[in-house]
């Protein structure tokens, strides 16, 4: 990775000789070497030391300083709270990591809480690592492209991968041999890839070109042991037997990777959908110089317009869009999934009328996908709840016109089995949210949710920044597996 703060810690002063936010600052600091360390000061993130000279660079913003430590200046810079996002988005695609460090109680409660004798200092905490292959908010995806972080291990003659894309839920498992690891790089195309040092000195070639997008972990976390209770307990079940067949490097992957997540998310488990199995042999096989050559999704240049992707699609929603990626990513083999694809086509060009209608419908959906990784996180806003809903809507509509259809041919007949009106979690929404106005960009800003909906907060008029009873509703895992997922 680009960021090279860990290297500087050796340079910053002893903690004792600085003020207690400093030495605050620092002891976080220390716990997240390799990130720039992005701490709340009131309506601001302030970065101090070295973190403030790589972050003013890579910003283009203001150096300035603050205090000393001995005969030298503090340098700091800093970036305000309601912008942090646009700050945030150049830092990452610059390579970097950023660690949120956010203040856990008011200057009121510091007052209250302090030791005796000692002076007041607000607790902070650090909530977040974000890292490129961990984005969930929209401005900083491209909706059109997956965003997979990967995880890559060799064990007992097995190359196993573990493949994820929070924003989407998407968790994929997949086994492939050693001549296969570049095209099966070049067909994920990761933003982040997780490896260990002996498994980067055993692939170089393959690896070298990805080598700003790879994080270093421990040996002892690719363990197969551990990824197979990590797995089964993140996704609530005594086998994996139910999910398929899985090989060691496989679970040692996933597991490793569930272990990244839990840490950059700090303890937060993202929302996920069944695991799935690839195989590398259902894929052509193309490797990188010839997917550029091709030009697949972008052209020499680095341009999307213009590519064959860029040619082909005509899809109206993101999830579509992403889907469609995918699949010019990686070209089947299989005959008879193929010809499936094309009974597929071959049925809607036979049902004009169904296709107007459902095209229709499919422009109106919101990115459900999207929006549902970032509430599970408990990202989402008001608008999220709202979108939600009315994504419910949508695919209900959905369900009811494919359900009077005739011979439905096996791709969209999977389709229709995924899509349940889900009435209880709509009843629950209908009920919360209140529609009558603009819809709040923020929970803080309150007035989304209706009065006489929850007797605590009609309790406190002037608490605005509580979730309401849906959000713990979305975490539930039973309704997590109906939501529709890409349509």
């Amino acid at each position: 990775m680009v960021t090279d703060a860990s290297e500087n810690m050796k340079e910053l002063p002893k903690p004792k000789t600085l003020t207690p936010m400093l030495a605050q600052y620092l002891a976080l600091k220390e716990s997240h070497p390799e990130c720039l360390l992005f701490f709340r000061l009131g309506d601001f993130y302030e970065l101090f030391f070295e973190d403030a000279k790589i972050a003013s660079k890579a910003l283009d913003i203001t150096l300035t300083r603050r205090g000393k430590t001995g005969q030298d200046s503090i340098p700091m810079c800093g970036v305000p709270f309601h912008a942090a996002e646009n700050y945030l988005a150049r830092l990452i695609r610059q390579g970097h990591k950023v660690a949120i460090c956010e203040q856990m109680e008011t200057p009121q409660e510091a007052q209250k809480n302090k030791t005796k004798g000692a002076k007041p200092i607000v607790r902070r905490e650090v909530v977040r690592i974000v890292t490129p292959g961990t984005l969930t908010e929209e401005n900083l995806l491209d909706p059109q492209q997956n965003n997979y972080l990967g995880a890559l291990f060799f064990q007992k003659d097995h190359f196993g991968a573990a493949w994820v894309d929070i924003s989407t839920g998407d968790f994929l498992l997949e086994s492939f041999q050693e001549s296969e690891m570049a095209s099966c790089l070049s067909r994920m195309n990761p933003s982040e890839i997780l490896i260990c040092e002996s498994f980067f000195e055993r692939n170089k070639e393959a690896l070298t070109p990805y080598k700003k997008r790879i994080s270093f972990l421990p040996t002892h976390r690719f363990d197969f042991h551990h990824g197979f209770i990590r797995l089964k307990e993140v996704f609530q079940v005594h086998s994996l037997e139910g999910f398929g067949s899985f090989s060691t490097g496989e679970i040692a992957a996933g597991g490793a990777l569930l272990d990244y997540l839990l840490l950059t998310q700090k303890g937060t488990i993202p929302h996920f959908k069944t695991p799935k199995s690839l195989h590398a042999s259902c894929f052509l096989e193309i490797d990188g110089s010839t997917r550029r050559t091709l030009e697949l999704t972008q052209t020499l240049t680095g341009n999307r317009e213009g590519s064959f992707f860029w040619a082909i699609n005509r899809t109206v929603t993101s999830p579509g869009a992403r889907l469609l990626a995918q699949r010019v990513h990686g070209p089947l083999k299989d005959v008879k999934r193929i010809n499936q694809r094309l009974d597929a086509v071959e049925w809607m060009e036979s049902h004009p009328d169904m296709f107007s209608s459902l095209l229709v419908l499919l422009k109106d959906t919101p990115d459900i996908e999207r929006l549902l990784g970032r509430i599970a996180l408990a990202r989402g806003g008001p608008r999220d709840l709202v979108s939600l809903l009315k994504g419910i809507d949508q695919t209900t509509k959905v369900h009811s016109l494919l359900e009077k259809a005739e011979g439905l041919p096996v791709v969209l007949g999977s389709i229709f089995k995924r899509l349940h009106p889900l009435s209880s979690l709509k009843k629950s929404l209908d009920s919360a949210l209140n529609l009558e106005g603009p819809v709040p960009y923020l929970a803080r800003d309150g007035g989304f949710i209706r009065s006489h909906f929850d007797a605590t907060l009609d309790s406190f008029p002037g608490l605005k920044t509580l979730w309401i009873r849906t959000h713990s509703i979305l975490r539930n895992k039973k309704y997590r597996r109906n939501l529709p997922s890409v349509i």
